[in-house]
């Protein structure tokens, strides 16, 4: 073939808005039941309270868009009190995001130490725990991400996409551990 490249492989083209969507095939979801059911479970299991999140305040919308950050719909992007929006610069966020309390701090492990917040990092339909730096993270997804985590330069932290291993449950009871990094 003269003038095109033929190639074969596993990639489709899908709508925009397909992003933090249907991640979990429906043979895997019982009646009534959505891809969050499996992270919400999980989130309960360690002990958080579904009911602390909330949407974005006027000013934290303001301040976020300010600071470069994206998102298709923000509303689908939840956080605890305190909120601390400062703390969030040129990322991206799609699917439903939860975010835990965020303060001004810094974590520690041996010698180095970074900013709570995130930074320059794509977010997709994750939890993320409380008081995490997450820095120069081109893709997270799919992930229940601990309290009081650092994540710092990665090209990609994804799951597959089957309950087993991208929600740490299954159908079955297995279990697995989540990416998570509790202090």
């Amino acid at each position: 073939m003269t003038g095109s490249l033929f190639c074969m492989n596993d990639i489709r083209l899908l709508p925009a808005d397909a992003i933090g969507q249907d991640f979990v095939p429906a043979e895997y979801l019982g009646p009534g039941e959505d891809e969050n059911h499996f992270r919400d479970a999980q989130l309960k299991a360690m002990g958080k309270d579904l009911g602390a999140y909330r949407r974005l305040r006027p000013y934290e919308l303001e301040s976020l868009v300010k600071n470069e950050n994206s998102c298709p719909d923000w509303s689908s992007v939840l956080v605890t009190d305190p909120f601390t929006p400062e703390l969030i610069h040129q990322s991206t966020f799609a699917g439903l995001v939860r975010i835990g309390r965020l303060e001004r701090a810094v974590l520690e492990h041996h010698d180095t130490r970074v900013p709570v917040g995130i930074y320059r990092s794509r977010i997709t339909a994750c939890d993320i725990g409380d008081n995490c730096a997450i820095l120069d993270c081109a893709y997270i997804a799919h992930y229940i991400v601990g309290d009081g985590c650092m994540l710092i330069n990665n090209n990609e932290i994804s799951a597959p996409t089957t309950p087993s291993s991208a929600t740490g449950s299954s159908r079955t009871g297995r279990t697995r551990n989540s990416a998570s990094c509790s202090t």
